[in-house]
């Protein structure tokens, strides 16, 4: 599980190929989002192409509470599903609780 603070903006790198590593052309992208285990609305994932040669695509997004999160993505194009995954685990966090600051008294 990833620590990070709200208002952050999460960046990862999917691959959109086919089971013998061929980039698929023009994918369609499905992302499902979920905080605390519970899928819901609000948040937006985008997705943009990184490099066509090897289907490599950016996915951002920001995560609007505190909480648990995870994105839920389907790589399709046409009717076939070529595959789908779930992201690793983001604990979101407030600014505050992410502080470094360490203070000892006397």
């Amino acid at each position: 599980m990833r620590p990070i603070p709200t208002g952050y903006t999460v960046n990862q790198i999917i691959l959109a190929q086919t089971s013998s590593f061929v980039p698929i052309g023009s994918p369609t992208f499905f992302n499902d989002v979920f905080q605390n285990g519970i899928e819901i609305t609000g948040v937006t994932v985008t997705t943009s192409l990184v490099d066509g040669t090897t289907g490599a695509y950016l996915q951002s997004w920001i995560p609007n509470a505190v909480g648990d999160y995870q994105i839920y993505t389907q790589i399709s194009s046409g009717a076939t599903i070529y595959n789908s995954f779930m992201s690793e685990i983001f604990n979101v966090l407030s600014n505050q609780a992410l502080s470094t600051n360490v203070y000892v008294g006397l």
